[in-house]
């Protein structure tokens, strides 16, 4: 379903010191025959070095102390990642509608690109999600979705405010402040962190998708003074309980019961009004995400509906055979039911 319309742009920060890097970008330019690797790769990645056009604008600032930083002034490695990901998102602008943020040591869970179109999709069609700023699917500067369009806006705030916060914080930072087209708070001008943030009935929803869609690889950071900290959420945890987010960035407890995505409409309706959009419930079968570990056999995809028991006349209406049938049939589809919902790896998504 996606064939032709994904890019990946793979961008090396160090040209000339990064001998992985040349070696499979070597390895797919050659495109040998019987290597499908690089045949595969050659239809979606681009290999791009950094241009060092954007550079650290106060680099003899004093460096901070990691572990005594209330204020979460970055250092001049955090303010060379902002960079980078200024020089990474001028790149992109130009060359498609939706742009996802990946950093290199997250590995892609099974099935999260079908996962991620369907949110995509979902949150562009809700009527309280229109105009939505961003869509995050995992943590960090990671797994999140923005259209093209928005990147402008977010490459000048990242730059106005470099010396700051850290890009991740910043991020959070700009979502806050993104006003309602047409509100009283749209002032036409590019916002900055002078500003107050925009009350939420007037923000651009910023929209988290249940599943966390993207691991992280290793335990190791590559930033020299780090203190113990808890473990990552893995394939398909709740994204209500990433403890590295901000609340604004979680999935919304009180949506869990009533849509896979938040923030989700009120829970009460007008009597007899029907959901905007008919979004069917359906269990859905994820290998590896009931905690299995990797390197246990996965199982096989399988999107697997709830038996719809058919519909007879109205009870008062039938036959006494009729409505034993329609009490047989009943009681068959509530035990189909239960062994679907007990089926490890059963996930209800809407």
């Amino acid at each position: 379903l996606l064939y032709g319309q994904v890019q990946v742009l793979v961008m090396n920060n160090k040209p000339g010191q990064h001998p992985e890097f040349e070696a499979l970008r070597q390895r797919v330019a050659a495109g040998d025959a019987g290597d499908t690797f690089a045949a595969k790769a050659a239809l979606y990645i681009s290999f791009l070095d950094n241009p060092g056009t954007v550079t650290d604008p106060a680099p003899d600032l004093p460096e901070p102390d990691d572990l005594n930083n209330p204020g979460d002034r970055p250092g001049s490695q955090v303010r060379k990642q902002t960079c980078d990901v200024i020089s990474l998102l001028r790149h992109a602008a130009p060359l498609s509608s939706y742009y996802l943020f990946m950093e290199d040591d997250f590995q892609v869970c099974p099935y999260a690109l079908r996962a991620l179109q369907y949110a995509l999709t979902k949150a562009s069609s809700a009527p309280h999600l229109a105009h939505w700023i961003a869509l995050r699917a995992s943590y960090g500067m990671n797994g999140i979705v923005m259209r093209n369009e928005d990147l402008p806006a977010l490459d000048d705030f990242l730059w106005q405010h470099i010396t700051v916060k850290p890009p991740d914080l910043l991020w959070v930072e700009f979502l806050i402040r993104q006003p309602l087209p047409g509100s009283d708070h749209d002032t036409g001008r590019p916002l900055s962190m002078a500003d107050k943030p925009v009350p939420v009935g007037s923000r651009r929803p910023f929209v988290v998708y249940k599943y966390n869609l993207m691991a992280h690889l290793g335990t190791i950071s590559s930033f020299a003074v780090r203190p113990d900290r808890p473990a990552w959420p893995g394939c398909y945890a709740s994204m209500n309980k990433v403890w590295s987010l901000q609340t604004v960035e979680r999935f919304a407890l009180r949506c869990r019961l009533l849509d896979d995505l938040s923030p989700c409409p009120a829970r009460s309706m007008p009597q007899g009004a029907k959901p905007a959009e008919p979004w069917l419930k359906m269990p859905l079968d994820w290998p590896l995400a009931a905690g299995l570990l990797p390197g246990q056999p996965a199982r096989s995809p399988r999107l697997s509906v709830a038996p719809r028991t058919p519909r007879l006349p109205r009870r008062e209406e039938a036959s006494e055979g009729q409505q034993q049938q329609q009490q047989a049939l009943e009681q068959h589809g509530e035990q189909q039911q239960q062994k679907q919902e007990m089926r490890p790896g059963g996930w209800g998504v809407p």
